[in-house]
């Protein structure tokens, strides 16, 4: 078989990559192992991606219905090959179709449950941005958006995303009141809150945190930013009327920065 590449780390590391455009783990391997090799018999392509000949036939039928392969013959041989990986592309676009046709129904569907109050358990970073795009889409002009957190934890997280949060949420026109435990990272944030639009006030240097705390009108998140990365949202009246009293007590507690 020709044009073989580094079989044991190539094919893993494209594989890897494609499962994230929707294609399962078998099917990533195979289709992996024909980019690689620029195709062969069914048994060439078994042997690369190391999946037992049944389960590869199958897997390349898969892959020739959604575009991603085809059977091409070379004088009297019969070779299966790899079609343009700009079909994935294609592919996802399509699925996004799908999904926005769909989902006014799905969402019809999931306010069905109406306005009971929840307490909503996350577990995962990635299951937790999202949460902090809710708060700042569904929060109004001039509504109160307080916060108390460890600055220095919660940029760490994911750096280039909060910072960019911090902008955008800067540029809302809220009443932005932040409290921080003390370290490098609120200290520098403080210098630059004109940008960030906030008012801060600082906890006494003794209070560490490993949460960050979220209160606006519609939810309050409480983020767990050490190890088992996990968030809390409540969305009970009652239990945010409570938040946002203690913050205010809590502010007016603190002196103001000079």
């Amino acid at each position: 078989m020709s044009n073989k590449i580094d079989k044991n780390t190539n094919i893993s590391l494209i594989s890897e990559n494609l499962e994230q455009f929707g294609l399962n783990q078998t099917e990533s391997k195979i289709y992996a192992a024909l980019l690689s090799t620029g195709g062969g018999s069914v048994n060439d392509i078994a042997e690369v991606s190391r999946i037992k000949r049944t389960t590869t036939y199958s897997t390349l039928d898969n892959l020739i219905k959604k575009g991603l392969a085809r059977y091409d013959t070379f004088g009297f041989k019969r070779k299966i090959v790899p079609e343009d990986p700009v079909r994935l592309k294609e592919i996802l676009e399509d699925k996004q179709r799908k999904l926005t046709k769909t989902l006014p129904t799905l969402e019809s569907l999931f306010n069905l449950q109406g306005n009971e109050s929840y307490i909503k358990h996350y577990k995962g970073f990635k299951s937790i941005k999202p949460l902090y795009e809710e708060l700042i889409k569904n929060i109004k002009p001039g509504q109160d958006y307080f916060v108390v957190s460890n600055q220095q934890k919660w940029h760490d997280a994911d750096p280039d995303y909060f910072e960019d949060f911090s902008e955008r949420r800067g540029r809302m026109n809220i009443n932005l009141k932040m409290i921080f435990e003390r370290n490098e990272r609120s200290e520098e944030y403080f210098k630059k809150r004109h940008i960030y639009k906030a008012d801060i006030r600082f906890l006494p240097d003794t209070v560490k945190l490993k949460t960050n705390l979220v209160i606006t009108p519609q939810r309050t998140l409480i983020h767990q930013l050490v190890e088992p990365v996990a968030a809390l949202v409540i969305e009970n009246s009652a239990f945010i009327q409570m938040h946002q009293e203690m913050f205010k007590i809590m502010w007016d507690s603190l002196p103001p920065e000079e």
